[in-house]
């Protein structure tokens, strides 16, 4: 009887020893072909390809229409369907300024509604060789005093500022050979931008 018990206990024994034996022999094997082999996952390498396409789409200002005046030299490009309008002088030393309308708001002038109005205005005004941008607008512009920052535009040092009021207007300023550009917007910032960025001297 004693012998049987033994018996069984050694082949229990050597049945465990063999399975981890086989599990570490499996393992090692699994392990080895893993760095060995290069990984190569076309779910992956697809995804990849797609996010490099995806990211090196075209400019969004790709197509538009480029207003260009001559006399004032500059340009700037908006987008098709908006309509651009010269509008009069209402200051003393304002020497040019236009408008810019979206199809949505051209439909809301026609219709007469109070709250229709161009979206984005681009004023030109003249200005003394010792014109100061900063001072100029911080002594006559109305914004949120903490909402004044510098701005590139046309690759001149610019600054744009905020009015919250019952409407909220964004602002940019730049000036160049003794002018002083102003734009105002109560559009999204988007389109302001996007516009404002193809903006260019041509002399």
């Amino acid at each position: 009887m004693k012998t049987s018990k033994k018996v069984d206990r050694f082949k229990l024994t050597t049945l465990v020893i063999l399975v981890l034996v086989a599990s570490a022999l499996l393992f090692g094997i699994g392990y080895w072909a893993r760095i060995q082999i290069p990984i190569t996952n076309s779910y992956l390498t697809d995804q990849t390809a797609a996010t490099s396409i995806s990211t090196s789409t075209t400019p969004a200002t790709t197509g538009w229409k480029t207003y260009t005046n001559d006399s004032h030299g500059f340009s700037f490009k908006y987008p098709n369907g908006w309509i651009v309008q010269v509008t009069q002088n209402s200051q003393d030393d304002q020497v040019f300024g236009l408008s810019l309308t979206s199809p949505d708001m051209q439909k809301a002038i026609s219709e007469q509604r109070p709250d229709a109005a161009p979206e984005i205005l681009i004023n030109e005004f003249s200005v003394p060789t010792n014109f100061n941008l900063e001072s100029h607008i911080t002594e006559n512009v109305s914004y949120q005093k903490d909402s004044l920052s510098q701005k590139t535009i046309a690759d001149q040092n610019g600054y744009e500022a905020i009015y919250s009021g019952m409407v909220d207007f964004t602002y940019d300023f730049w000036s160049k050979k003794g002018f002083y550009f102003e734009a105002s917007t109560f559009a999204p910032k988007s389109d302001f931008d996007q516009v404002l960025s193809t903006f260019q001297f041509t002399k």
